[in-house]
């Protein structure tokens, strides 16, 4: 660290769920590229809405042609990637309705993509939904936040956390997230 590093102001970024549901490790997510964090780092949620909403504000950078994932950019320069299921991509479109466009500045919790979620159960390997820092080699630390305990009190960890056993089962003790309401990425670049 240089003598005017001191000087550099970090941004924290905190990203909303995009999709209500329970907030889990990117570990268990079953595709290789999203639990070996490849595609970058972050959680999954296993969702029970019908709407991606936009984690916070931004400019939509992509929404794939089949409507099954998008990307985020914001000011600060973090790079969002949010992907419903495991290859829904062979969906060929089906089970989404698109409400962004790309190139579009969002706010925070605005509606990109509508889902059906129960044909998407129906017709997908999984449903299990990546929130991806996609950037994450560029950012100075990620901080996941797994939903609340029974006590109410936020259930965050640093990315650089080892996940053990007992860390894991606390993890599944968390409550589920609300779309649009609760914090599952805090991001400091």
């Amino acid at each position: 660290m240089g003598f005017l590093d001191f000087f550099k102001k970090t941004a924290t970024l905190d990203l909303i769920a995009p999709i209500s549901g329970k907030v889990m490790s990117i570990d268990k997510v079953p595709d290789e590229a999203f639990a070996e964090k490849i595609v970058g780092d972050g959680i999954a949620i296993l969702p029970t809405s019908n709407e991606l909403l936009a984690p916070c504000d931004g400019k939509i950078g992509k929404i794939f042609k089949t409507n099954h994932a998008f990307s985020l950019e914001t000011k600060e320069g973090v790079e969002i990637f949010v992907h419903f299921g495991i290859n829904t991509l062979n969906l060929n479109g089906k089970g989404f309705t698109r409400v962004a466009e790309e190139g579009v500045n969002v706010k925070q919790g605005e509606v990109i993509i509508r889902l059906d979620l129960e044909y998407l159960k129906e017709h997908s390997e999984s449903v299990i939904t990546p929130v991806v820092i996609a950037n994450s080699d560029e950012v100075s630390s990620i901080e996941y936040s797994f939903g609340k305990l029974e006590n109410e009190a936020e259930y965050i960890l640093l990315s650089s956390t080892v996940l053990t056993e007992e860390i894991r089962h606390k993890i599944s003790q968390t409550k589920p997230v609300t779309a649009g309401k609760d914090l599952v990425l805090r991001v400091k670049k």
